[in-house]
């Protein structure tokens, strides 16, 4: 992928969350989810690994998802994608140019 991807590659329609962390009465946390921003991005596959934890195979897929720059977005933040999750862990702008951002996401199966 090119550093910065033409506007027409854009084609993938995301929601752009955040957590929001509130403490239930039982007095533990409780993470919901408040949609910031629907979204046009480019989605591309990274890698794709087989990880066993309890016996059980657990896939990992990492993807880089560029969007058009936006100052807002942060590590703990996701995309969502009909029954995708792509939570975001780190985010940068390839060439400095405050035009492209692009969010380094790993797919999960949290709802």
């Amino acid at each position: 992928m090119s550093a910065r991807p033409n506007i027409g590659a854009m084609r993938a329609r995301l929601s752009l969350e955040k957590p929001v962390d509130a403490i239930d009465d039982a007095g533990a946390i409780v993470r919901t989810w408040t949609l910031v921003a629907n979204i046009w991005a480019h989605l591309a596959a990274r890698t794709a690994t087989g990880e066993f934890a309890a016996d059980s195979e657990s896939p990992a897929v990492t993807w880089d998802v560029s969007i058009r720059w936006r100052g807002d977005v942060v590590a703990p933040m996701r995309f969502r994608a009909a029954d995708r999750v792509l939570a975001i862990r780190a985010c940068f702008d390839p060439d400095a140019t405050r035009r492209v951002l692009v969010c380094r996401c790993e797919e999960t199966t949290t709802p």
